[in-house]
């Protein structure tokens, strides 16, 4: 009736009794339904995963098969950008993809006038399916002048626009520091609707992680916290994103850490049935890396295998660019496996001119790199790197450009 198409990790059997088994890697019994379904239950979600719960409810295994920020309902990711106009006014374009994964030329889905938000260095910007729909939304963190914190949500209609904003939460000034948030979009809790988590750098040295969970309206409940530590992480060393490492319907935290001697590791922060995060494990790490600030963090399930995957491009001072790939083991959840995912040559690309957002583009169950790119010239053009098979990428493909009339540096993607 279905398969994951797993090779190698975690796999689901529906047996001709109505018993749904999950298998781990090393092939012992991680869960099962049971006929009747006393032992938990399993759910396709709208958002396109199939996620096994036990019987409290709590997300063990996920196909890992829903595709992110898809803003047309079509099956396939798209890309949002945030252009800050000279006059004042902002919007929101969407950049639909095409069968390829090349995109088409963008078509406004949200503007707003001048003065509504009168300083574009102050939004925080996410995407998500925050109401569990299966059209991805996009939200913002508002730090207004006064120190206070709003976040806004617009839900994603099904003409491809966005509805009004709404206010999901906020707090007043002397509460939350804008500066010191750092957010990513997940599914933290496996109820099929994306979450916001902060990691929330204090000024006395602590640091913790909340989660805001999402509710049916796509709006947000007040923020939870869960891991913290008194001190020693250092917040300028590190690059974070999130995605489902493990496969087990749950969203975790990724994080490149660059330490006082140069070397670097790959964290990763499970997520729990809570919402909230785990101790953290250690990983893959190297005393040779290079340059932290020429390292660059995405996530994408690459290979199709219903774990995502961490991406690292590389900016080499040669000119040069390199895509390397690392995927965290299924039961240890330890990252490893250092993959070259794609490598271009010097002179190809300016990695200061690319904005870079990672997706499902073709609709294959690979996950590609898009991006948008400004030339020196006022030009600014769409690039998609699929991926193929094993993981790798192919060689990148120029689509929609727009020749006038947009300023590459007063745009931002919707990335996380």
């Amino acid at each position: 009736m279905w398969s994951t198409a797993t090779s190698d990790g975690a796999r689901a059997v529906m047996k001709t009794d109505g018993d749904l088994v999950l298998y781990k890697a090393d092939d012992t019994v991680a869960w099962q339904s049971g006929a009747a379904g006393a032992n938990g239950y399993a759910v396709l979600q709208d958002r396109g995963n199939l996620v096994v719960y036990n019987a409290k409810g709590q997300a063990q295994w996920s196909s890992g098969t829903h595709v992110r920020h898809d803003y047309n309902g079509d099956g396939r990711s798209d890309i949002a950008s945030w252009y800050d106009h000279s006059a004042g006014n902002d919007s929101v374009h969407n950049w639909y993809a095409n069968s390829d994964g090349t995109f088409k030329l963008p078509i406004t889905a949200y503007a707003a006038e001048a003065g509504v938000w009168d300083n574009a260095q102050r939004i925080k910007r996410m995407t998500g399916d925050f109401n569990g729909d299966g059209r991805g939304d996009i939200a913002v963190f508002y730090g207004y002048s006064t120190g206070a914190v709003t976040l806004f949500t617009w839900l994603a209609k099904t003409d491809g626009s966005f509805a009004p904003a709404i206010r999901s939460w906020s707090v007043g000034p002397g509460s939350w520091t804008w500066a010191r948030m750092y957010d990513q979009v997940g599914d933290y809790n496996g109820d099929g609707r994306d979450d916001i988590s902060v990691w929330y750098d204090f000024a006395d040295g602590r640091d913790k992680l909340f989660t805001f969970t999402a509710t049916v309206d796509g709006r947000f409940n007040p923020p939870t916290g869960s891991w913290e530590s008194p001190g020693g992480w250092n917040r300028g060393g590190m690059k974070t994103t999130s995605g489902d490492f493990n496969a087990d319907g749950r969203d975790d935290i990724a994080t490149f850490y660059c330490y006082s001697d140069g070397r670097v590791k790959l964290i990763m922060f499970p997520g729990r049935a809570d919402g909230g995060f785990a101790n953290p494990v250690h990983g893959w790490e190297s005393d040779t890396w290079g340059d932290f600030d020429r390292s660059h963090l995405n996530n994408g399930d690459f290979d199709g295998d219903g774990r995502d995957d961490v991406v690292i491009w590389y900016d080499y001072a040669d000119g040069s660019d390199r895509a390397i790939t690392f995927t965290a083991h299924p039961v240890t959840k330890v990252f490893g496996n250092r993959t070259e995912a794609w490598y271009g040559a010097p002179g190809r690309y300016t990695r200061t001119n690319m904005r870079v957002v990672t997706g499902d583009f073709d609709g294959n169950g690979r996950d590609d790199l898009g991006a948008l790119y400004g030339y020196d010239t006022g030009v600014i053009k769409m690039f998609t790197w699929t991926a193929k098979p094993g993981g790798t990428l192919n060689e990148p493909v120029g689509s929609a450009e727009k020749t006038t009339g947009w300023t590459y540096d007063r745009m931002r993607l919707f990335e996380r």
